[in-house]
């Protein structure tokens, strides 16, 4: 009786913190709302004014998009330092009219101790918490003790958000995982590498939820990426349809997801005998294609697409040895 009342003196305190990021966000999008109104009925002189007033409006309804789709689990996370200054987490930065920090965006850098922090590197920590919203309301809060001291009535030490996602029913469509990310992953999403980055495992370790969180942070941390668009390339329409809903509950709106058949405007029709399908799998074939590939990279011109005959020798000479 004594643990449960404990956990829910902190379950309130979190509630009330909660309820006021809530509160700000609303207000953030009434004033959002009114002012796109304020500039729909304002007059407009000419091309140009019609021009300004359409590039606000755009961004106006950008923001108020965004907020509304922060709304979800606004905030799921507290850290906790040793010497006692606490910061809220969430899909978000949020202050205060009086610009007092209220919530803190997961890809801002003070909040990589979340998702890092071990007993064994508490990164200055001495507790992670984990909160369980139900719409709007906090339901439950889990804390890790990261400094190895003891626990006290303030603590409430439960499995965590991970048991508690990997019990969760599925229902069709990719999740976001920003409450659950584990250091290794939050490696990935931050790493400051900025090539090409290959994600690579096994089949169910977390790939894809991985690569959409690091496309999450890249437009989060270089701005003039978000401005140039973002691609998102998939094998079929089913699998865009599985994750569409990741990128914009993280605060993404403005990505376009298409399959090569919207990219080339040419749906299969025929599917490959398997001896040529085995063929297309096999690892001399993706050497093959990644050295046309370079050979067609510009240098210095425009880009053009096109593919010849033989232009691939091995993939050729590979599908006729197929056949024979």
């Amino acid at each position: 009786m004594r643990e449960h009342s404990a956990a829910a003196r902190q379950v309130a305190i979190e509630r009330r913190l909660v309820d006021a990021m809530y509160g700000r966000l609303d207000s953030r999008v009434a004033d959002a709302l009114a002012a796109r109104d304020r500039v729909l009925a304002g007059p407009v002189e000419g091309p140009q004014e019609l021009y300004i007033r359409d590039v606000e409006v755009a961004r106006l309804t950008r923001a108020v998009r965004e907020l509304r789709a922060a709304e979800h689990a606004l905030c799921f996370g507290r850290i906790d330092g040793t010497s006692g200054e606490s910061l809220h987490i969430g899909r978000i930065a949020l202050r205060s009219e009086g610009r007092r920090l209220l919530l803190l965006d997961w890809r801002a850098d003070a909040a990589r101790p979340f998702y890092a922090a071990t007993p064994a590197s508490p990164l200055g920590l001495r507790r992670r918490r984990h909160l369980r919203l139900d719409g709007r309301r906090v339901v439950d809060v889990s804390d890790d003790i990261l400094d190895g001291s003891s626990p006290t009535s303030r603590d409430v030490v439960g499995d965590g958000p991970l048991v508690a996602a990997l019990r969760r029913a599925r229902t069709g469509r990719m999740r976001e995982a920003v409450a659950t990310l584990q250091a290794e992953q939050d490696a990935i999403v931050r790493s400051p590498h900025r090539g090409v980055t290959v994600v690579d495992g096994g089949p169910g370790t977390g790939k894809t939820i991985v690569a959409l969180h690091r496309a999450a942070y890249v437009l989060y941390t270089f701005p003039g990426l978000a401005a140039g668009g973002m691609l998102v390339f998939g094998p079929n329409r089913r699998f865009l349809d599985y994750i569409s809903e990741v990128l914009p509950s993280l605060g993404e709106n403005d990505v376009r997801m298409a399959t090569a058949a919207d990219l080339t405007g040419i749906e299969p029709t025929v599917a490959e005998p398997d001896p040529v399908a085995r063929v297309k799998g096999r690892a001399e074939l993706a050497a093959a294609l990644a050295r046309w590939v370079r050979d067609q990279q510009p240098r210095g011109v425009p880009l053009e697409f096109s593919v010849g005959q033989d232009e691939i020798v091995l993939d050729a000479e590979l599908v006729d040895g197929a056949h024979r």
